[in-house]
């Protein structure tokens, strides 16, 4: 085999990616910084039997799983507010000199939600009690934010598919899902595709407990799926939200994660399902030797959280796992083993011509190629044999079909912990990663991966979240929330055990323009070259296979928001800075010659593409990067937010405030690219 050659040279870090990612990140990256809230807030105004407001009155919520006390103390106007509240349930206690007590049990505070709480104190002394339940529906009527709040309750006990929480998204009002929605599986193969109100489904934006969870690069898919056990709730915000959150044209989903309590609670769950109580699919049926495809599939985990000191310490931890078996039904085209040897006289398949083989090359009779080229050979062995009688003729013509044995598997373990360092400052962390891998073949269900076992990759995503934060009450009327945040996950193939034989000895037959210590180790030859691959054998499959690749991203936050009361005002201000890194390869073997085989791209044309790439001596005009480029952008953002919301009057609520994003450009590390033809 001999290449005509136009060689690219590629220098320094952020190569042949670096144009095409920088333009992808510019315009995904914008969706992703973010200071967001997603505490809660219970507000209220206080009077007396005749309607008059009541001042001074001392305001105490009790957290009844932690109890944990927060306090406030109405205005002259009888208002008051308990922001930055952590999720649960509360019993509000209200005092005032010449009032009974009034003691309101069961308050629940939702994330991203204002709880409405007015009282009427009725006249006593203070050692005189009232109690009350709260209501268990609540009308909003404080905020003209429009959004819908998922208990984890529901979240655990509703039959979710693949217990996978996406699957609730899809039922609030305005949500519509592309076809490549996927609300079961998790990893690479989930799918968050969905618009709400007509917006763009890359518009939206995940956060878990307050941490970026989106994938900045293809923003069709999160970083980790918190597992059902892990969820105390999660609120989707679709309309008219505050200032303190930006960047989501679309809907905020605001997951947060559950914390220990002072009483131990645990459990544990299984789901399965197995092929042997399903019927078999059609083309399996109809096949010489029918075989029903695989499909078993197990769910199962287990969580515990509690006190390690009561009233002081909190953990929670659990751990998922879903694993899969599935037959994955494949079916193609594929040239015989006589035409794979250059032996074209039996017959031909799938609808090719019959090549016009010059007379000095042909063999035994005219359609047969003497002395086939040692590089073409192994190139033709990408397709496996045919298995099965041909259905169907010509270019429609059907003759391999296999059930591949697909495993996708995906864990998660997560801790939390929340530490009140006193009773006015609260210390959170919490640690999540995931843990997804689907070994080859992986028949079309990834970018780069073909029908074909012979030559795959294996996939693995490994993903992580992570946040601290410390709460800090300030005296009777604000609130602070520092918080540290990072997301990161990776996308990780490599070849798979069965494919590596074939592919160096494949790239040891073809010649490079470039030295072998430039290239990436064990990538298989350009798909740019030989994309539909040999038509019309395969169907249309490319000769390539994207590993060795891989790329990550990380993504580092500080944010700080406060929250402040001040009569009938309660102020919000926060600011946010984040700096972030794409890092991504080329698909792997982009460094290695492409190898076109259609007639215009050959100097001995046959009409047959198999036959033009086992020509001995055969001439490709082909191209060759020096080597796989590897694209490094980084970004830096910066934004602040002032808000208020100021209560009029008991019935009037006006929201207003400003919000000043500054983002920066993406930059590369790197950025020199350079071509030439060595025919010049």
């Amino acid at each position: 085999m001999k290449i005509l050659n136009t060689k690219q040279r590629l220098t320094g870090a952020a190569r042949v990616a670096i144009c095409a990612l920088a333009c992808v990140c510019a315009l995904a990256m914008p969706l992703t910084m973010h200071a967001q809230q997603y505490s809660g807030t219970i507000t209220g105004t206080v009077t007396d039997p005749q309607g008059a407001a009541v001042a001074g009155a001392a305001v105490t919520a009790t957290n009844t799983g932690t109890n944990a006390t927060y306090t406030a103390t109405t205005s002259d106007s009888g208002v008051y507010a308990l922001a930055q509240l952590p999720l649960g349930t509360y019993d509000v206690s209200i005092k005032s000199t010449s009032f009974k007590e009034s003691i309101t049990k069961g308050v629940e505070v939702h994330g991203s939600s204002t709880t409405d709480l007015n009282k009427k104190l009725e006249a006593g002394t203070v050692n005189e009690t009232m109690v009350v339940e709260a209501s268990a529906i609540q009308v909003q009527t404080t905020t003209a934010a429009v959004g819908e709040t998922v208990e984890g309750t529901q979240v655990r006990e509703l039959p979710l598919r693949g217990e996978n929480f996406m699957n609730l998204v899809t039922l609030s009002p305005g949500v519509s899902t592309a076809q490549s929605f996927n609300g079961t599986d998790k990893g690479l193969g989930g799918g968050s595709d969905f618009s709400v109100n007509g917006n763009p489904y890359t518009n939206n934006l995940f956060l878990v407990d307050g941490v970026n969870n989106n994938d900045v690069g293809s923003q069709r898919t999160i970083l980790v799926y918190p597992s059902v056990d892990a969820i105390a709730e999660f609120k989707m915000v679709r309309n008219s939200y505050g200032p303190e959150y930006g960047q989501a044209s679309g809907a905020i989903i605001s997951i947060t994660t559950k914390g220990g309590e002072n009483q131990f609670h645990g459990g544990f769950f299984y789901g399965g399902r197995n092929d042997k109580l399903d019927a078999n699919d059609w083309f399996s049926n109809n096949t010489s030797s029918p075989k029903k495809a695989e499909l078993r599939r197990s769910d199962y985990g287990y969580h515990v959280g509690g006190p390690v000191i009561k009233n002081k310490l909190f953990f929670f931890w659990n751990q998922e796992w879903n694993k899969e078996v599935r037959g994955v039904a494949a079916t193609a085209c594929v040239p015989t083993v006589a035409e794979k040897t250059g032996d074209f006289s039996q017959g031909l398949s799938c609808g090719a011509s019959a090549p016009a083989i010059p007379a000095g090359l042909q063999g035994a009779n005219a359609s047969t190629i003497a002395n086939a080229d040692p590089a073409g050979l192994l190139l033709a062995q990408f397709y496996p044999d045919p298995n099965i009688t041909p259905i169907g003729t010509g270019t429609d013509e059907k003759n391999w079909f296999l059930s591949e044995r697909t495993k996708p598997s995906w864990s998660e373990f997560n801790g939390r912990a929340d530490y009140d360092l006193t009773s006015k400052n609260r210390v959170t962390f919490r640690w999540t990663q995931d843990s997804w891998k689907s070994p080859g073949p992986n028949p079309n269900l990834f970018w780069g991966d073909s029908n074909f076992p012979t030559v795959n990759s294996d996939w693995s995503q490994p993903s992580k979240s992570v946040v601290a934060k410390l709460t800090s009450q300030i005296g009777s009327s604000m609130v602070n929330d520092v918080e540290w945040g990072y997301g990161h996950n990776a996308i990780i193939t490599t070849l798979s055990p069965n494919s590596v034989a074939l592919v160096n000895a494949t790239n040891a037959a073809i010649p490079n323009a470039w030295p072998d210590k430039l290239k990436q180790p064990g990538a298989y030859i350009n798909g740019g070259g030989t994309w539909g691959g040999l038509q019309p054998y395969g169907n249309g499959a490319s000769l390539w296979t994207i590993a060795p690749y891989g790329n990550h991203e990380d993504l580092y936050a500080l944010q700080d928001n406060l929250s402040k009361v001040r009569g009938n005002h309660l102020f919000k201000a926060g600011a946010y800075y984040s700096t972030n890194a794409k890092i991504e390869f080329n698909n792997g073997g982009a460094d290695r010659p492409s190898i076109p085989t259609d007639d215009n791209n050959v100097t001995v044309k046959t009409t047959n593409q198999l036959a033009n790439l086992l020509i001995p001596g055969q001439l490709f005009s082909t191209s060759e990067n020096s080597v796989n480029g590897l694209a490094q952008v980084k970004w830096h953002d910066f934004e602040w937010y002032l808000g208020d919301t100021w209560k009029i009057s008991h019935n009037v609520t006006l929201s207003y405030g400003f919000r000043w994003s500054f983002y920066r450009e993406p930059y590369g590390d790197d950025n020199h690219w350079s071509s030439w033809s060595l025919a010049h």
